[in-house]
């Protein structure tokens, strides 16, 4: 009987031992187990443009309709109301994208409180951008979502002069 306890005991041992073995042997396959993964990243084309009315210097739209992108010159009267209407055109070749514009009033102290620069830009869509302390950025607005290609983005329409 003692050499059948013998082989069971010797069983027993070489079974612990493979069992080591396939452990050990698992774990550095698993610790040592090289991947590759590759990531590629583009740019996108984003191509946008800004023009205006060609108005006259009392600010009436000049006929026939032309658009320019070299701004306007103005005689400023009280109470008259000037076109000026910057759209900004998104090409329709683009990449859908974020929009921007820096809109700097230079007549916000001397322009009718009924109809402000600033609250038809709202009214367009437009919000203003917040810091990330949520402070008002001065003269910037942004669209909330992303602007798809071959968009035409109407800042504001006119001012008046109070």
């Amino acid at each position: 009987m003692k050499k059948k306890n013998l082989k069971k005991l010797l069983l027993a041992v070489c079974c612990a031992a493979l069992l080591v073995c396939v452990s050990i042997g698992a774990t550095v396959a698993y610790l040592t187990s090289k991947g590759t993964v590759t990531n590629t990243f583009t740019v996108g084309k984003v191509a946008i443009t800004l023009d205006e009315a060609k108005v006259s210097t009392d600010g009436t739209a000049v006929t026939p309709a032309e658009r320019i992108t070299t701004g306007n010159g103005y005689k400023l009267m009280p109470g008259r109301s000037y076109t000026k209407d910057p759209i900004v055109h998104v090409d329709s070749q683009s990449e859908s994208c974020w929009v921007f514009v820096k809109v700097e009033n230079g007549i916000a102290a001397i322009e009718d409180s009924a109809n402000t620069i600033a609250s038809q830009i709202v009214k367009n869509g437009w919000q203003q951008l917040k810091n990330a302390e949520g402070n008002v950025v001065d003269n910037v607005y942004y669209k909330a979502d992303t602007v798809a290609a071959g968009s035409n983005l109407k800042v504001f329409e006119s001012f008046k002069v109070a």
